[in-house]
């Protein structure tokens, strides 16, 4: 202190003050930079990686949601809507980005030229639905791309925001031989930073139809995909014939419209698909209308009077799934159904019985929604009924069945087949492969696995004993006889014929090899007729030569002379009886006298 006592030139504590002012200038500049450049670029990796992973986080919720068409039990995902920034204990983070999660407005899926076996419903005719597409944009704070993925028909997409499309996230309509269509069901819209999605069975099953193309084979869908992306999927998928897509608005690429629309022509040259449409709602669970009725019953006509029926009937819906309806049962003359009159389908097959009356044939019908539209209704046909011409009608599928008094034969039909493994079945024809000469040496046992369908008869005429033998085999189990105009590997179908009556090295009177489209036609279908007496469907015959001259001491055979020649002279015999000597798999006959 001066001698005066004033402080005003006293500089003591200047430097401690600049000290503080000029820390807490760098603190608060260090601060500015660390929140306005380390933050945002930390954030920005946040966000590409939370970017990076929405392909797992939309593939999980396409699997769930095939997982709820298929076994039909509500289920939940939750999508992150948001990355998540690190906690700080110095900078701010910027409020997290919500995502919106959507559903577009309803669009038609249509399809067309696909056939299943029972073709009640799927005949190849069209059929249309609707379905929405369910679109998720996240939103960024820090990095610059626009990005949308779907769930659309069961597949997810990712569009990025230059117009290009990436691989699917998940699945492809058609795959192979599979054809596997998710509709979706409900109205969704909402931004959020986290997304609960709820997901609820509509129609679901976890079976596939085998369907088969028709010439014109097409399904047309909604698609966000570019028509460059559906060229490369038509060109990688040797199934997928080709491609169209045509704009929201009706026009041809390229297009302004969000979802547009892509016709799938199908390759007609397969011969079948495991084909399934199913639907889930983003919503409340609901349920279906029954649509057409099926049976697993391969027979609907010419049912035996002499037993009791077992009959498994399916309501299913417009998708072709099972569901819940009340089966009306009608007709039967004076037979009993049990439940009687109708019986409650639980979604799944249910069977009921019919007892035959005292009558010589009966006709009932099954029956849904009064039965108005041809796929509504089952016609069952007992005693002298079709298929084929009228004549009585045999069901062989049991050792030991007898038919008496045909008289006459004019037909033999065969149809409604189905086959059982060779594990349970007896001999066969020998391997048709190896040529007639080698079916003429008797009969063979297949060791080897195999789906056999055939029977063995005993007809006794009036002047002779005949035995008749059916066989249909697919060896390699793939429930097709043959591949375009031949026959498959082992596959073969074929009839013989024989005699008690003085055959040479006992030759059977007659062997012939069906014409493969016959015998597939039959064996897929189980809707088509082979009349066993017409030589037209035969690709091969030969028929029995017998000796006529055994030579000195009866020794030697040196002229043959045709025996009988043609199904003519068989057919003029009078039949007492028809008995079943084996079976195996299924088939019905009709014999017409």
């Amino acid at each position: 202190m001066r001698g005066n006592g004033s402080f005003v030139d006293d500089q003591r504590g200047v430097s401690a003050v600049l000290g503080f002012v000029l820390m807490f200038a760098l603190v608060m500049t260090t601060f500015a930079i660390y929140q306005s450049d380390v933050v945002p670029h930390q954030n920005a990796e946040v966000e590409s990686s939370y970017s990076q992973s929405l392909d797992g986080e939309v593939s999980e919720l396409r699997s769930t949601t095939m997982d709820v068409a298929a076994n039909g039990a509500s289920a939940s995902e939750t999508i992150q809507g948001a990355p998540d920034y690190p906690d700080r204990a110095l900078g701010i983070n910027a409020p997290p980005p919500k995502s919106r999660l959507s559903t577009t407005a309803e669009h038609d899926v249509s399809i067309a030229g696909l056939e299943s076996a029972h073709k009640q419903y799927w005949d190849g005719t069209e059929r249309t639905f609707e379905t929405r597409l369910l679109a998720f944009e996240p939103s960024y704070n820090y990095i610059r791309t626009e990005e949308t993925y779907y769930l659309a028909n069961g597949v997810g997409v990712h569009e990025s925001g230059n117009g290009s499309y990436a691989s699917s996230v998940g699945g492809e309509v058609v795959d192979c031989d599979q054809i596997d269509i998710v509709l979706f069901d409900g109205d969704v819209d909402q931004q959020a930073s986290v997304h609960d999605v709820s997901l609820e069975p509509v129609s679901t099953n976890s079976e596939y139809h085998s369907v088969t193309p028709e010439d014109d084979a097409s399904i047309e869908l909604p698609t966000v995909r570019s028509e460059s992306a559906w060229t490369e999927i038509a060109a990688d998928n040797p199934n997928v014939n080709d491609t169209e897509v045509t704009c929201g608005d009706g026009s041809d690429p390229p297009c302004d419209a969000r979802v547009n629309t892509v016709e799938i022509e199908l390759n007609d040259s397969v011969e079948s698909y495991d084909f399934r449409v199913t639907k889930v709602s983003l919503e409340e669970p609901s349920t279906t209308s029954p649509e057409y009725i099926t049976t697993t019953s391969n027979v609907q006509s010419g049912l035996s009077m002499n037993q009791t029926h077992e009959i498994e009937v399916t309501a299913r819906d417009k998708y072709g799934n099972p569901t819940d309806a009340e089966v009306e049962l009608v007709g039967g003359g004076d037979g009993t159904f049990r439940p009687d009159g109708s019986v409650r389908t639980g979604g799944d097959m249910t069977t009921f019985k019919y007892e035959p009356g005292s009558g010589a044939s009966a006709n009932f019908k099954a029956r849904i929604n009064n039965g108005n539209e041809p796929y509504q209704r089952l016609d069952f046909s007992l005693g002298s009924g079709v298929p084929g011409p009228s004549g009585k009608v045999f069901e062989v599928y049991n050792d030991g069945q007898l038919y008496t008094d045909l008289g006459e034969i004019e037909s033999m039909y065969v149809s409604d087949i189905y086959a059982t493994e060779s594990s349970s079945a007896g001999c066969l024809l020998g391997d048709i492969d190896e040529g007639l000469l080698g079916l003429l040496s008797g009969l063979t046992c297949i060791e080897s696995t195999s789906d056999v369908s055939q029977f063995t008869a005993t007809l006794h005429g009036e002047s002779t004993t005949y035995e008749v033998g059916f066989t249909l085999v697919d060896e390699d189990q793939d429930g097709h006889i043959f591949t375009g105009s031949g026959y498959d590997g082992d596959d073969y179908a074929a009839v013989m014929f024989d005699s008690d009556d003085s055959l040479v090295d006992d030759e059977p009177i007659f062997v012939g090899k069906l014409e493969p489209g016959t015998a597939n036609h039959l064996f897929v279908t189980k809707q088509g007729e082979i009349d066993l007496l017409d030589e037209s469907s035969y690709q091969s015959t030969e028929w029995e030569r017998r000796c006529s001259d055994t030579g000195l001491f009866g020794l030697t055979c040196t002229d043959y002379e045709y025996g009988i020649t043609s199904f003519d002279e068989f057919m003029n015999e009078n039949i007492d009886a028809f008995y079943v000597d084996h079976a195996d798999g299924h088939a019905t006959v009709e014999v017409s006298s």
